[in-house]
């Protein structure tokens, strides 16, 4: 049975917000919340604690992350699918709970605030102003007050000032390409210049190895900055940076096979 569930925030990643502001609709009509009481008190007791901590371990990165957690749990229980098992003995509400927090830990979304070690890279595909401010968001609770270094393409259907905008700020480094597309993309020189409006260095390159390489340079033993470089902006940049990736390792496997 479809459901939807909205969520009514907009910067806010403040889960307590999301308790108090969400509706369901159901075949279109909203759903009694009051219907959800019980099941909203054990998600706020069994999965999130006080200054919303979660109390499990997830397998998606980013602060909005917690918020589209919360929201597929709560569509979970507007569909009824769990209501059975979490009514039964405590022992089987405790075995369907531990069973969805392992699936949680188990959950994967590439090219959502997907980080890798090697190389130390960020990808997000934060493509909007809301989707930026969201990323940085996440940028600063995972490192705090620093800078941060970008690859960014931007598709010439988006607003690329308002996006850069909400996700840079003054002291940030940004390498700008515009990879080969069937769609078409703003220039980097152009993305440039709304960086350094903002405050922001910039560099123009060819390919996502050359930004790779020139931030590390920024990066070694620099604590101004968060230790990766971070692609966004588009699909398109998370898709360069990917190919980069899968690059490095193929190469470092080839290398211990010769």
């Amino acid at each position: 049975m479809p459901y939807v569930v909205l969520t009514h925030l907009a910067d806010s990643h403040d889960l307590n917000d999301l308790f108090e502001n969400f509706e369901i609709q159901y075949f279109g009509l909203d759903h009694e919340k009051n219907k959800l009481s019980d099941f909203v008190e054990l998600l706020k007791r069994e999965f999130f604690a006080e200054a919303n901590q979660p109390r499990f371990v997830s397998g998606l990165s980013g602060s909005y992350q917690r918020v589209n957690i919360l929201t597929a749990l709560i569509a979970l229980g507007a569909s009824g699918i769990l209501t059975e098992h979490l009514l039964a003995s405590p022992e089987h509400r405790q075995a369907t709970i531990q069973s969805l927090k392992l699936g949680l830990s188990k959950a994967s979304w590439p090219g959502r605030f997907e980080i890798f070690e090697n190389p130390k890279m960020i990808l997000d595909g934060a493509h909007n102003p809301h989707g930026a401010k969201a990323l940085r968001a996440s940028l600063l609770e995972k490192f705090g007050q620093v800078n941060f270094v970008f690859l960014l393409t931007c598709f010439e259907n988006k607003d690329a000032e308002e996006l850069l905008h909400s996700l840079l700020g003054p002291g940030d480094t940004i390498f700008a390409l515009a990879p080969e597309s069937e769609r078409k993309m703003h220039r980097p020189e152009y993305l440039l210049s709304i960086a350094q409006a903002a405050g922001a260095h910039g560099y123009v390159v060819e390919n996502c190895a050359e930004a790779a390489h020139r931030s590390q340079e920024i990066l070694a033993n620099n604590s101004a900055y968060a230790p990766y470089l971070i692609a966004a902006g588009s699909f398109a940049t998370v898709r360069e940076a990917s190919r980069y990736i899968n690059s490095q390792r193929l190469g470092k496997i080839e290398s211990h096979q010769g």
